[in-house]
């Protein structure tokens, strides 16, 4: 039996001693049935979520996610969060990513363009760029072929700068997920 690289086992070592980044809803690594629940800072039972934060308390964890997403690489070296990290609202996570709502709309579109059958699958987000793809994915007079963001720009020329910052932001984040 050959002995382990060092050089693997001292990363293996630094990466365990990283600090582990929760976001809303996922399971303590140390108290089995317990979840982070970021409004309140602290690990709480199950029934909290929905107790105290209301029904729609799996929003708040699809934010947070998204947050993590976007933290910028030298920050998340100094953390760690699996990819399957255990979720309360993970079946919950999941049945938004796939409603029936969601996969029509994109099947409507399928001669669309990439960006506008990227954009079918986020109308689940409850944030700007959610709201602002529930406009368009239903809008007629949007360019549905087009993967040219000058043209979505001019489509929202008299639009609210919060509508201009959401494409902005959707557009960002589709550049992203096609890189």
């Amino acid at each position: 039996m050959q002995p382990a690289d060092p050089d693997s086992r001292a990363v293996s070592i630094r990466r365990a001693q990283r600090a582990r980044w929760y976001v809303h809803g996922d399971e303590s690594e140390d108290s089995p049935g317990q979840y982070f629940c970021e409004d309140c800072e602290r690990f709480e039972s199950g029934e909290h979520f929905e107790a105290m934060h209301g029904a729609d308390a799996w929003r708040r964890s699809l934010a947070s996610l998204e947050r993590w997403r976007k933290l910028p690489v030298n920050t998340k070296l100094q953390y760690r969060r699996s990819d399957r990290a255990a979720n309360l609202f993970k079946d919950t996570l999941a049945a938004a990513r796939s409603s029936p709502g969601s996969l029509a709309r994109v099947r409507r579109v399928e001669g669309s363009g990439m960006f506008h059958s990227w954009l079918g699958d986020q109308e689940w987000r409850p944030d700007a760029v959610g709201d602002f793809v529930r406009q368009v994915v239903v809008d007629p007079d949007f360019f549905v072929s087009s993967d040219d963001v000058e043209l979505f720009r001019q489509y929202l020329a008299g639009a609210t700068q919060e509508d201009k910052d959401a494409l902005e932001d959707a557009w960002e984040d589709f550049l992203d997920a096609v890189r």
